[in-house]
């Protein structure tokens, strides 16, 4: 079925255009309220976020300042000993400024080795990538019916299926198919049998998503070649 809309070739009875979502049904195309939306959500956040600074700053700016004012009529021997008490309590307050700003030096410096630690141990992307073979399976365990994809560098798709008899299990092959569109780092593209969509595919971490005209199945990552 010929999308009236982009020209994109679809599988017979789809009720929307898997290239630019055209309503097949209604003649009309599915409107973007979901971003439309996401846009006003994310306006209003950082609005809120902005009035609340600006209160927090207006109630620190409108605090009161407390002063001491010395008297007139204080002797000069008085003044001393003031003065010589508010050097010592600067030179304590300097003492604790720089043990806070050591803290905070410190702690920075762990931060970042945390994050660092954390960036070298993070697992690889999954997205499918030229010249690598990757096995997804319906069965994580491995035992009983499973449906298998052989996902084999961008370029093809091997669709097959096992069925557990009393004999062992026997392996049904469903064909071999292109893989088109691949976007979001390897992570989305459509199955495509010739000039027909067979369905989109999407991977999140170890696990794949199958969308086949509404019907989705989901593999998991079994093996990485």
């Amino acid at each position: 079925m010929q999308c009236p809309n982009c020209g994109n070739n679809n599988a017979p009875g789809a009720k929307f255009c898997q290239n630019c979502g055209y309503n097949f049904s209604t003649g009309k195309k599915k409107g973007p309220w979901l971003y439309i939306l996401l846009v006003i959500g994310a306006l209003v956040v950082l609005y809120s976020g902005f009035f609340a600074y600006k209160a927090v700053t207006n109630q620190t700016a409108s605090a009161p300042t407390k002063q001491v004012v010395s008297s007139k009529k204080e002797t000069s021997s008085s003044k001393a000993k003031k003065k010589e008490s508010s050097s010592e309590k600067e030179s304590s307050t300097a003492v604790e400024s720089s043990s806070e700003r050591e803290k905070a030096s410190s702690t920075s410096v762990e931060t970042a080795s945390s994050s660092s630690q954390e960036a070298s141990s993070a697992p690889a992307s999954t997205g499918i990538v030229a010249g690598q073979t990757t096995t997804w399976s319906t069965n994580p365990n491995g035992n009983g019916d499973e449906e298998l994809l052989v996902i084999q560098g961008t370029d093809s798709v091997l669709m097959s299926h096992n069925t557990a008899g009393p004999s062992g299990t026997m392996m049904h092959s469903d064909g071999t198919f292109t893989i088109e569109n691949v976007s979001a780092g390897g992570t989305r593209f459509f199955v495509m049998d010739r000039e027909i969509v067979l369905g989109e595919v999407m991977i999140s971490g170890n696990t794949l998503t199958l969308n086949q005209q509404g019907q989705v199945r989901t593999y998991y990552l079994k093996h990485r070649s």
